[in-house]
């Protein structure tokens, strides 16, 4: 789950700091700057808000999200 979208699919998995190691975007920041984020994360998995909030697109098959590879070649 190298790509911040695929939070999506898998956000219960994200308070894990394991899950979290293989995320580059979180890995490089220092735990003080993650922590409030994965308690705000579980409470609002624990309550509903997160789903509720992400409904539309947890139902879809593919949700573009905006990422592009361009590839040059000399």
């Amino acid at each position: 789950m190298e790509f911040p979208g695929g939070v999506l699919a898998s956000a219960r998995a994200l308070p894990d700091p394991a899950v979290r190691a293989s995320i580059s975007t979180l890995a490089h920041l220092a735990p003080e700057d993650v922590e409030p984020g994965v308690r705000k994360l579980e409470e609002d998995l624990a309550s509903g808000a997160w789903h509720e909030h992400h409904a539309a697109l947890l139902g879809q098959d593919e949700v573009d999200f905006g990422y592009r590879l361009i590839v040059a070649a000399r």
